[in-house]
C-alpha cells in the first residue's frame, strides 16, 4: 500500500464483483484499492464529512453504503446516488446493509427495516408488528426467511408476512422471536460491520455481548400447540364479577376491567393476544402479550368480549374465549323515558303553538275592537252632529221655500239648495248605515236573491230558481 496513505482505524471492508476491495477509515475516510492504485472518496460532496457503518456490494459493480448521519449512497461505477427517508427509507443511523440471495438489497436502520424495490425504498417497523425499531444486523437463510437482529433477541420474518403488510399496512406482521428464553446467551450486539454472517452449511452466526451464538434455521422446533384461552375476571367499578354466567351490570357503570390469559408451557412470555367487544369495537385490536382489556363509560347494552391467543410460533387458537355482560340503563336512559321526552315536547311544542294562536287572535280582536269603535264614534257623531245639522238645514230651506211666493226671483235657487241637503242627507244616512252594517255574506246574497224572486213572481207566471253553487268567498 502506497506510503501516501495511512489507514489508522479502519471499520469498513468490503469486496465488490471486480475484485476492488472498499475500505472506509474512520479518521482517514473513504478509499477503493484496486492492484494498488487507490481512489480517495473522501472528497466527494455526498461523502465529505460523512461516516460510513455498513457497505455491501450487489454482484453487479455496484456499491451500497450505509451511513452514520442516515441515508443510503449507491455507487453506480462512475458517481454516487444518495438515498434518504424521502424515498421511503427507514430513518436514522444505517446499521445493516444486506444482499439477499435474490439480489434483493436490505436496510436495518434504527427506525425499521426497509428493502429497495428498483425505484424507491419499502419500510416496516414497530408501527407494522416488528418487534423494534432497531434493526441491527440482518440475513436470510435457505428457506428464503429473513432473520433480523434486535437488541432483544432474533426475529425470524418470512417474505411472505412482509409482503402482506406492504399491500395492507393494516396488517400485523407474524414471526418467531428468540431470546434468552429460547438458550440465547446474552443480546446481540453491533460494533463493527460483521456482526452477523451466514455460514456454508446455512447457519446463523452472529455477535451478542456475551460471545457469539449459532442458529440453525433447519433445526428449529415449531410449536403447533393451540394455548387455550381463559377469561379470569371482569371487574366493574372496583366490583369483581362472576363470568362463569351471563354478568349483569349496575346502570351507570363507568370502568371496566378484564383479565384473561393463556397456557403456553413452550414460552408463556411470548403468548400474544387480540381481543374485540362485540358492540362496541368495528375491529380487533393486537395488544401483544398484554393480557388485560380495559373500557370506560360504555353505552347501556348487551355485550359479548371475544379474546384470541397465538403460541410463540405464531399458531392462533381461533376459537378463544368469551364473555358476555350487559350494562342496565338508568331510568332516564330507558326507551320508556325517552319516549315520554318526546311526548312532552310534542304536548309543549302544541302548547307553544296554541298560546301564539292566542296570542295573536287577541291581537286581532283589540284591533277590531279599536275599530268597531272608531267606527261607532264616528256613527254617533254622523248621528248626532252632521245629519242632524244637515236636516235641520234642509228645513229652513223648505220653509223659507214655501214662504216666498211662486215668482220670487230666488225661489230656483232656493229649490236647489234644498235638493241639494237632501242628496247630503241620504248619502249620510247612507254612510251611517254602511259603518252600522255587518259584513255582507253568501247567506245574505241567497236570502236577498230569493226574497227578490218572491217578489217579482207574486203577480206573474214567470218561476224564478236561485241556485248556490262553489265555496263562499269574501
Amino acid at each position: 500500500m502506497p506510503a501516501q496513505v495511512r489507514l489508522q482505524n479502519v471499520t469498513v471492508i468490503e469486496e465488490d464483483g471486480e475484485n476492488r476491495v472498499w475500505l472506509f477509515d474512520d479518521r482517514g475516510g473513504f478509499y477503493r484499492w484496486a492492484d494498488n492504485p487507490i481512489t480517495d472518496f473522501s472528497n466527494d460532496s455526498l461523502l465529505r464529512g460523512k461516516s460510513v457503518l455498513a457497505a455491501r456490494s450487489d454482484g453487479r459493480g455496484r456499491v451500497w453504503l450505509g451511513l452514520n448521519e442516515g441515508g443510503v449512497l449507491l455507487f453506480d461505477g462512475s458517481v454516487f446516488h444518495p438515498y434518504s427517508e424521502s424515498d421511503g427509507l427507514a430513518g436514522g443511523s444505517v446499521n445493516a446493509v444486506y444482499i439477499d440471495d435474490n439480489a434483493a438489497v436490505w436496510i436495518g436502520t434504527e427506525r425499521g427495516l426497509s428493502r429497495f424495490d428498483g425505484l424507491r425504498f419499502v419500510t416496516w417497523n414497530a408501527s407494522n408488528g416488528l418487534p423494534g425499531e432497531r434493526v441491527l444486523w440482518i440475513l436470510s437463510d435457505n428457506e428464503g426467511r429473513i432473520w433480523l437482529g434486535y437488541s432483544t433477541g432474533v426475529a425470524c420474518i418470512t417474505l411472505s408476512e412482509l409482503d402482506r403488510a406492504q399491500k395492507d399496512p393494516s396488517h400485523r406482521v407474524v414471526y418467531s422471536f428468540l431470546d434468552d428464553g429460547d438458550g440465547l446467551k446474552g443480546n446481540p450486539d453491533r460494533r463493527w460491520q460483521s456482526s452477523a454472517v451466514r455460514a456454508s452449511s446455512g447457519k446463523l452466526w452472529f455477535r451478542t455481548s456475551e460471545g457469539v451464538a449459532i442458529i440453525d434455521p433447519q433445526d428449529l422446533r415449531r410449536n403447533l400447540v393451540r394455548p387455550p384461552v381463559h377469561v379470569e375476571r371482569l371487574v366493574a367499578d372496583g366490583t369483581v364479577a362472576d363470568v362463569s354466567h351471563p354478568v349483569r351490570l349496575p346502570p351507570l357503570t363507568r370502568e371496566i376491567e378484564i383479565d384473561y390469559t393463556a397456557l403456553s408451557l413452550a414460552e408463556p412470555r411470548h403468548v400474544r393476544f387480540r381481543y374485540k367487544l362485540d358492540g362496541f369495537d368495528a375491529d380487533w385490536r393486537d395488544v401483544g402479550t398484554r393480557r388485560q382489556a380495559f373500557y370506560t363509560n360504555l353505552h347501556p347494552h348487551t355485550y359479548r368480549f371475544r379474546v384470541l391467543a397465538c403460541n410463540n410460533d405464531g399458531v392462533w387458537n381461533e376459537s378463544g374465549a368469551t364473555v358476555d355482560f350487559d350494562i342496565l340503563p338508568a331510568f332516564y336512559q330507558t326507551r320508556a323515558f325517552l319516549l315520554l321526552c318526546v311526548l312532552l315536547l310534542i304536548v309543549l311544542a302544541s302548547g307553544l303553538y296554541r298560546l301564539r294562536v292566542w296570542q295573536v287572535t287577541s291581537h286581532l280582536r283589540e284591533r277590531f275592537e279599536e275599530r268597531l269603535k272608531e267606527r261607532t264614534r264616528i256613527a254617533q257623531e254622523l248621528h248626532d252632529n252632521l245629519i242632524q245639522d244637515i236636516m235641520g238645514i234642509s228645513l229652513q230651506i223648505e220653509v223659507a221655500d214655501e214662504l216666498l211666493p211662486h215668482d220670487f226671483p230666488a225661489k230656483q235657487s232656493i229649490a236647489r239648495a234644498l235638493g241639494l241637503s237632501k242628496s247630503a242627507l241620504v248619502a249620510g244616512r247612507r254612510a251611517l248605515n254602511d259603518l252600522r252594517s255587518l259584513p255582507l255574506t253568501a247567506t245574505d246574497l241567497v236570502k236577498s236573491f230569493s226574497q227578490l224572486a218572491n217578489d217579482l213572481t207574486k203577480d206573474a207566471s214567470t218561476k224564478i230558481h236561485v241556485m248556490v253553487e262553489g265555496r263562499e268567498r269574501p
